[in-house]
């Protein structure tokens, strides 16, 4: 147990936690917003597949994912995924 208790008070440990669970977030969201777009605009799947990798702040993901959910169309859509990920 006190093993343990050090690894986890560890710095650099506790560090590699957050930073991996901030990557799995991110890819979480990834593929949410790669489902988002192949439901709302199947023909940018391309794109928002070059462009999902590009974006490392989940609330940045969380906001794209939302305008994209609600774009009146496919060149806004666009217009959205080339901006986000400059």
């Amino acid at each position: 147990m006190e093993y343990d208790s050090m690894i986890d008070d560890n710095p650099v440990v506790q560090e590699r936690v957050a930073k991996g669970e901030v990557r799995g977030e991110l890819r979480g969201l990834q593929l949410v917003m790669l489902d988002t777009v192949q439901d709302e605009f199947p023909s940018l799947i391309e794109l928002a597949e070059e462009k999902a990798p590009q974006i490392d702040e989940p609330e940045e993901l969380r906001k794209l994912i939302r305008l994209i959910h609600k774009a009146p169309d496919e060149e806004t859509a666009r217009w959205l995924l080339n901006n986000y990920a400059a």
